[in-house]
């Protein structure tokens, strides 16, 4: 999922679902959280090895390095044979026919799942963030504090949205012909609220083309969200294609042109995007990720993407989650660490730190769940 931009759709990938406890400890064989092929042990510890390395130094990992470390005392030529096979299974890859490898967005899953716990703010730091967010009056002003706090802490960049969106059941819908292609629609909700919106349609539809489908919206869906009353619309075309017929097709176009729209209160945060081009060495991948992350809808498409796959929990949730590999062809080395967060009034919301998959992610997490933890004593009163 994800929202057109200037560099494409971001597609989220599953989300890294951090264990209570190291799955390793009682088998021969591991699998990651994203059920992965399995390792064996002395493909775990030869990826382990080489994890570390990548991590301290980003450059590619000669099976030299790893000889060195090799409890086995493997030869060279015997760890390169894992290698190509850890090569050949999606764990790693070899950036040039010369070079070493590296570990792939599969692998930095694998670690997060397996060695990422968050490491606690230091009393100053946590005493910085407390300080950072004392001004903040409102929901939206927390959040735009936690960011620039994020941003300054961690060297990556910050991003927090909040998604309001109104669901009351609909009334009454109404179409009005304005001119050539352009149609006004009336929502009337079940709570009362009329909503308007003028958007431009691809056909000069008639008033009274667009009469039949209002006429056909309010007889067949009383009651229902537009998001459910999409649903259903596409599930009638899907189940018998012999029955969409012209006012179905109008009814649908109507739809996707935005003439049936909610009406959205969103909030859009983001600080330290030029912490991206010290963290992204390729100009290009740098202008592709900037594209992608710097636009207020693609921002607020991926935190939405990401919270409907999370639903709320009483009492809330304070584990970050992480993502890596945000997008197969333009952002696959890009990682995210966010949480849920929710305002006094029912309002969701997210925070999160974007940036290099090789990202302190100890740092990252300690550093969400302080911002998380703080915010929801805020809004709680506590």
């Amino acid at each position: 999922m994800g929202l057109p931009c200037a560099a494409g759709k971001i597609k989220i990938e599953p989300v890294v679902k951090l264990p209570e406890s190291n799955p390793a400890a009682a088998g021969e064989t591991v699998h990651s959280a994203l059920a992965t092929p399995a390792l064996s042990r002395r493909e775990r510890e030869i990826l382990d090895s080489l994890l570390a390395h990548y991590l301290s130094s980003g450059e590619p990992v000669a099976s030299g390095a790893l000889v060195r470390e090799n409890a086995e005392h493997l030869s060279s030529a015997s760890i390169r044979n894992v290698l190509a096979g850890l090569e050949q299974a999606g764990w790693v890859h070899q950036p040039h026919a010369s070079a070493g490898r590296v570990p792939t967005p599969q692998a930095m899953r694998y670690y997060a799942a397996r060695f990422a716990q968050p490491r606690p703010l230091s009393a100053a730091d946590a005493a910085r963030l407390r300080e950072s967010l004392e001004p903040a009056g409102d929901f939206p002003g927390l959040l735009a504090a936690s960011c620039r706090f994020l941003a300054d802490f961690t060297h990556q960049a910050a991003i927090g949205a909040i998604t309001r969106e109104d669901t009351p059941g609909i009334r009454e819908i109404r179409f009005l012909r304005l001119s050539e292609r352009r149609v006004l629609s009336l929502l009337e909700t079940t709570s009362g609220a009329i909503w308007e919106r003028v958007t431009r349609v691809p056909e000069n539809y008639t008033q009274e083309e667009l009469d039949h489908a209002a006429r056909y919206l309010t007889r067949n869906f009383p009651g229902w969200t537009l998001e459910h009353m999409r649903q259903e619309l596409t599930r009638r075309i899907s189940e018998d294609s012999a029955a969409y017929d012209r006012l179905l097709e109008r009814v649908l176009v109507l739809y996707h042109c935005g003439v049936l729209a909610a009406q959205r209160q969103d909030v859009v945060f983001m600080e330290g995007a030029p912490h991206l081009a010290a963290l992204i060495q390729s100009q290009d991948q740098l202008a592709a990720v900037l594209a992608a992350v710097t636009t207020k809808e693609t921002l607020l498409q991926l935190l939405q993407d990401l919270l409907a796959g999370d639903p709320p929990a009483h009492p809330p949730r304070l584990a970050p989650r992480v993502h890596i590999g945000l997008d197969q062809e333009r952002l696959a080395e890009v990682a995210l660490v966010w949480a849920p967060c929710q305002s006094a009034d029912g309002a969701r919301g997210a925070i999160a730190v974007l940036g290099s998959m090789r990202m302190d992610y100890h740092q990252m997490m300690g550093a969400i769940e302080a911002v998380e933890h703080m915010m929801l004593q805020r809004e709680s009163g506590s």
